[in-house]
Order: structure tokens, then C-alpha cells, then sequence
């Protein structure tokens, strides 16, 4: 018993709506359960995220000096709780973590209708109040902006139009090429850009995104390789909506 100081760690319980763009992006549903905590300061927290196998980028954003953080997915049913079938497991050292992004195709869940994804870390020594912040990744519609994109000389570039149309010419395997996407956020903003390039079927081939938390210049490096000469169109939108938990330390 750590002398009568406890962290309660406010939980919440959220889920996104289902929506489709126009490119036949299909948003699943997602729930994070965050559970009740009473612990001491340097324990351990465990948040739990559940992914259905329409998801494929999801990232967080914390605001906290973590003594430890594990992270790990499990690719268990979403009805169990079972860490039999780990697939991703990274230990990042004590620092101080502004964001964690992950980008996973269908594949990843292995024919099952969800993972699990789970955040074990250690509560703060110091007594006070901290804020985490979770980017909820699939939440789409009303709270996602179209960014204005192009394709010049090799790179991509911030211009006109929101769907920007771009052709590939003699494309081979091996094939790389690194296109940029800079861009300027003028105002204090927290969420997530999103790059996402779909063939002329229609079909999403590929997905990048990178968190935002600040003003400042900012670059997405995507690298396409081995694609067919062809119609590309190039998505890319920012995700602005957060949500923000509390844990609160009381004498």
C-alpha cells in the first residue's frame, strides 16, 4: 500500500460510426474500453483497444512521462481475452511519448472478425494531474477535411483540387519512388493526416499517416514501388477529433 495516495484513472467507452467516402473506403467500427483503476503512484494501467478488421490505421497520442510502456496486439477474437496470438510487441523506453502510429492491412487479423489491442504502463511517481489523449482512428465524416493535394515532378506536392488524379508510366518491380507531402499547420491543432492512394478500381492500395499536436512544417514520406502503369488517385485528409482521458492523483 503506497500510503494512502491513489491514481484513479477515469474510464471511458467510445465507438465510431460506420461511413464510406467516395473512393469506397470502408471505416470500421471501434470501441476503446478504458477500465477503473485504483493504484498507486509507479503502478501498473492497462488500456485496451479493440480493433474490427475493417480498421487499418490507428495511432495515440500521450502527453505523459511514462517509467514504462509495453505495447502489444493480439489477434484473438474479440470475445476473448487471450494473448496466445501476439503479433505486435514493442517496449519503449522510459521518455516522454507524444505518439504511437501503426498502420496494418486486413491480413493482419488473420481471418478473424477483430483484434485486441493492449497498453500496459506504469502510473507517474509525482503527485498531480496528467491528461493522455487518445486519437480515435477511425472516426471519419463530419470531423475529417480533404487536404488540397497534387503531383509534380516526382513529388507530391500541396496545390489545387481534392481528389487529385496522377498517372504512373513504366512502372517495373523494384520500382521505388519517394514522394513527399509537405505541408504547414498555422494553428494549434491535435489529429491525424492521412495519406491513402487508390487504383482506378477504386481499391485502396495504400495508406500512410502521420500525428499532429503543434504548429509548424510537416512531411509525409510515402514510398511506391511495383505498381502498374496506370490511374492513381491520391486521398489525403486530417482527423482532427481527440479524445482526452484524466488520471488524477488524490491524497
Amino acid at each position: 500500500m503506497k500510503m494512502g495516495v491513489h491514481l484513479i484513472f477515469v474510464f471511458a467507452i467510445f465507438s465510431s460510426i460506420l461511413t464510406n467516402d467516395i473512393y469506397g473506403y470502408h471505416a470500421g467500427a471501434n470501441i476503446l474500453t478504458i477500465p477503473q483503476y485504483k493504484v498507486g503512484p509507479s503502478d501498473t494501467i492497462g488500456v485496451e483497444v479493440e480493433l474490427y478488421n475493417q480498421d487499418s490505421v490507428f495511432g495515440f497520442q500521450f502527453d505523459i512521462l511514462f517509467d514504462s510502456l509495453v505495447i502489444f496486439l493480439d489477434t484473438c477474437w474479440l470475445s476473448e481475452r487471450s494473448v496466445d496470438h501476439q503479433l505486435i510487441s514493442e517496449m519503449i523506453e522510459p521518455c516522454r511519448v507524444r505518439f504511437i502510429c501503426y498502420s496494418m492491412t486486413q491480413s493482419a487479423f488473420r481471418d478473424t472478425i477483430g483484434v485486441i489491442l493492449t497498453m500496459l504502463f506504469v502510473s507517474p511517481a509525482s503527485i498531480g494531474e496528467y491528461d493522455i489523449k487518445f486519437d480515435n482512428p477511425i472516426l471519419v465524416g463530419a470531423n475529417s477535411v480533404n487536404i488540397l493535394t497534387g503531383y509534380h515532378n516526382g513529388s507530391i506536392v500541396v496545390i489545387s483540387g481534392i481528389n487529385e488524379q496522377f498517372h504512373i508510366y513504366n512502372m517495373y518491380a523494384n520500382t521505388v519512388i519517394i514522394n513527399n507531402i509537405v505541408f504547414n499547420v498555422c494553428t494549434s491543432c491535435t489529429g491525424r493526416l492521412e495519406l491513402m492512394l487508390y487504383n482506378a478500381l477504386g481499391q485502396c492500395i495504400l495508406r500512410k499517416a502521420i500525428f499532429i499536436d503543434m504548429p509548424g512544417e510537416y512531411k509525409l514520406t510515402h514510398y511506391m514501388g511495383s505498381y502498374r502503369s496506370g490511374t492513381y488517385y491520391l486521398v489525403v485528409k486530417f482527423f482532427h477529433n481527440v479524445q482526452i482521458f484524466k488520471m488524477i492523483l488524490l491524497k
